[in-house]
């Protein structure tokens, strides 16, 4: 609690200094609602990189537990990847197309790295599949007439494979957009669904990569998350809710697109 506070209070001391450079700058020049959104995202993204770097280091510093820190600091790296791209596409909103993809590419790889947790918070899955056996799954919609899913390493291995797919074919679409973009940058114009251009058929494959990751992850949870009740509600519920909402965000993006 006491480190939430003082987080909370770093996080305020640079809202207030930005507000007084916002105010500055308005006597002076004026300053419009973008400028304003630029100073103030500014002072939110370096105390979310403030944050996240220094529980970074706490980690690397007390790495006592090595098969299960070394995937929350990856994981962890996501929150100034994330400040910095949004402030970056603040300040440059036309570099943004060049931006994002690379750091849709390292949350790629935090999925699998989410995937690897949960693993090491259990311990040997193999001997822990067995045990779970009398507990089928049911399908969630529109699956729900298949038969319930019965836990065992097949099916976990696929599973996986349905994350780690995603993790795979994204850097792969990154390359194809580079590509285009800076061949020809007619044939790849972002936010325009036009079946003519690249840009529609890279959006299709990667809804339906996202689709089957988010399929894989949440199955994953249902089958291990009685497992996983030693670790902390809010803390397993914040890292299920992040991981989930990640792709959830990209697949309602890209179908707001496809329906425009």
């Amino acid at each position: 609690m006491r480190e939430l506070v003082r987080l909370a209070v770093v996080q305020c001391v640079l809202l207030a200094i930005a507000i007084a450079i916002g105010v500055s700058i308005s006597s002076q020049q004026g300053l419009s609602p973008h400028g304003w959104a630029k100073v103030l995202g500014g002072a939110i993204a370096i105390g979310a990189i403030f944050g996240s770097f220094e529980l970074i280091f706490k980690h690397l510093k007390y790495f006592s537990c090595p098969e299960q820190q070394r995937h929350i600091v990856r994981i962890l790296f996501m929150i100034p990847i994330y400040a910095v791209d949004s402030w970056a596409s603040l300040m440059a909103p036309e570099a943004s197309e060049f931006i994002n993809p690379f750091r849709d590419c390292y949350e790629a790889y935090v999925l699998y790295s989410f995937i690897k947790l949960l693993e090491a918070y259990i311990g040997d899955l193999e001997a822990l599949l067995p045990q779970l056996a009398d507990q089928p799954i049911d399908h969630l919609a529109p699956f729900c007439c298949f038969k319930p899913m019965i836990p065992d390493l097949h099916v976990m291995r696929r599973l996986n494979q349905g994350v780690m797919q995603y993790m795979l074919i994204r850097p792969v679409l990154v390359v194809f957009e580079t590509i285009f973009k800076i061949a020809d940058k007619g044939s790849y114009e972002g936010g325009v669904v036009d079946y003519t251009r690249a840009y529609a058929y890279v959006v299709f494959v990667l809804t339906i990569s996202q689709t089957v990751a988010l399929y894989g992850l949440v199955y994953i949870y249902l089958i291990l998350h009685l497992s996983l009740i030693h670790i902390s509600e809010p803390t397993r519920l914040l890292s299920i809710s992040y991981a989930v909402f990640c792709l959830k965000k990209k697949k309602k993006k890209i179908m707001k697109l496809i329906t425009r």
